[in-house]
């Protein structure tokens, strides 16, 4: 066994030896095997500088990915408190419309509770002047009856009188009674209370003077079942209309307008369309109010507070 083992050991030196010796005979063997040499080391040389350059941008790299990181974490960080600030925000726009819609809620009821303490104002006011006021009420009366065959012109003429009441509490101030009376066959048209008087052209002159002058002025009507005030208003009664008057042809017919102002400085007028039909010495102040209507006021005319003021 120790014999073959020889032998074969003898045999691949043998071999060796003989290649060794033909590839020193052969040039292009031995060419080939250098340059392939100095290939695989030119090869293995640059893998060795890419494992190197791998190796040093995988630190560089390496180096770098902790500050991103940092950052990432920081990013992430900041957009979190950006969400919270975000939802903070909402919440408190929330809190914020619900406090303003209370603050609202509660001035409108301010608002409402201000305007019905000042109509209860208002409403008491009006009750208290209403309850204080003047008021004006006025009865009439014929001096006379007209006589039918009287050649005197003084004896023409006859006057409606006035009797002014104030059944109020306070004082009538600049008291102006306006007066049209007229004896005719039917109810004439309420007169232009902004018209100039116009008197019969019958009445003496001293008496149309003293008229206009009382026209003029005004009165203070005070209050109380005493304090009445007499204004006094001619009629021309001619000769052939007394006639028809006493047959019942004709009528007296009386407007009047009275205008006046309370001390609160609200300006007032009454006026009335009344009639007188009974040519009776006995019932001189038999006066009825006209078929189409009666007495009618400002008051019927005006809601509470909304008078004129007055300027006498």
């Amino acid at each position: 066994m120790a014999e073959r083992e020889q032998q074969y050991a003898a045999d691949e030196s043998a071999k060796s030896a003989d290649r060794e010796h033909a590839t020193r005979r052969d040039p292009t063997v031995t060419g080939h095997t250098w340059a392939q040499t100095i290939s695989n080391a030119l090869m293995v040389g640059a893998t060795l500088a890419i494992v190197g350059i791998t190796a040093c941008y995988t630190h560089y790299a390496g180096r770098q990915i902790k500050p991103l990181r940092d950052s990432v974490a920081a990013s992430t960080k900041a957009a979190e408190a950006a969400e919270a600030a975000a939802r903070a925000a909402v919440d408190n726009a929330v809190a914020a419309k619900a406090q303003a819609q209370a603050a609202l809620a509660a001035a409108r009821a301010a608002e409402t509770a201000n305007n019905l303490a000042n109509l209860g104002i208002r409403q008491n006011l009006e009750s208290v002047r209403l309850d204080q006021r003047a008021w004006l009420s006025v009865a009439f009366t014929l001096s006379r009856e007209p006589e039918e065959d009287s050649p005197l012109p003084e004896n023409m003429v006859v006057e409606v009188i006035s009797h002014i009441m104030n059944t109020g509490k306070t004082p009538a101030m600049f008291v102006r009674p306006k007066t049209f009376a007229v004896l005719a066959e039917q109810i004439p048209p309420m007169p232009n209370w902004n018209q100039r008087l116009e008197l019969p052209a019958i009445l003496p002159r001293e008496m149309r003077d003293q008229i206009l002058a009382r026209a003029r002025q005004s009165i203070t009507v005070f209050p109380g079942d005493r304090a009445m005030t007499i204004v006094q208003h001619p009629i021309a009664f001619y000769p052939p209309s007394v006639a028809q008057y006493k047959k019942h042809q004709r009528t007296i017919y009386l407007w009047q307008r009275i205008e006046y102002c309370d001390v609160f400085g609200n300006f007032h007028w009454t006026q009335s369309c009344t009639t007188h039909v009974s040519p009776d010495a006995l019932n001189l102040s038999v006066f009825n109010f006209c078929p189409s209507g009666g007495t009618e006021t400002d008051d019927s005319k005006h809601s509470e507070g909304q008078h004129k003021k007055c300027q006498p």
